[in-house]
């Protein structure tokens, strides 16, 4: 950065037009020697050395590197342009998928914790029922089944029979008799 450019590397001017060849033999710089009648490197339409000459030729490599240069900067130029709007679309992009991310993370949060509930719910019924189940299952497989539907069946007939009595009134009767001879 510090040393100067060769001088190939500088924009052609009149004097470098005229005066093509380098000042100092010894560079490693400097253009290479082509023979005549070779084709020179670099050179897209092929232009021969014996045509031209090597002045004109480094004078049509410089334009071309001139022109090239310049094409390659507006092009650059274009390019840049469309980067920062991609980056300025990317970050409005995620600017407005991270709320919608970190809603969608809470939304996730509150649903699991809701869900976590209504499981933790519904395994507390299940066992409630279970245990009754047990309970039934117990009392049909239990020894005292039997007498226990005996004692059932006593119980519903002497509700049929009071039933029938108090249809008939004579429940009543009674009744009125019982208060009756309480006040007397």
């Amino acid at each position: 950065m510090l040393s100067k450019s060769p001088w190939w590397a500088h924009p052609p001017t009149e004097s470098n037009l005229k005066d093509s060849k380098p000042k100092n033999k010894n560079n490693m710089s400097e253009s290479p020697k082509t023979p005549r009648g070779t084709m020179h490197p670099g050179i897209h339409n092929q232009l021969h050395v014996e045509e031209h000459g090597n002045d004109a030729l480094n004078a049509d490599l410089s334009k071309r590197f001139i022109r090239d240069t310049s094409q390659a900067l507006d092009k650059t130029k274009d390019l840049l342009d469309k980067a920062i709007d991609a980056r300025a679309a990317m970050d409005d992009l995620c600017d407005s998928w991270k709320v919608s991310w970190i809603d969608f993370q809470k939304t996730c949060d509150d649903r699991l914790r809701e869900c976590r509930m209504t499981r933790s719910a519904l395994e507390f019924e299940m066992r409630n029922m279970m245990t009754g189940f047990r309970d039934i299952r117990a009392f049909f497989l239990d020894e005292k089944h039997d007498r226990q539907v005996e004692r059932l069946k006593e119980f519903i007939g002497l509700c049929e029979r009071l039933k029938a009595l108090k249809e008939s009134g004579f429940l009543d009767t009674v009744a009125d008799t019982i208060l009756k001879l309480e006040n007397a």
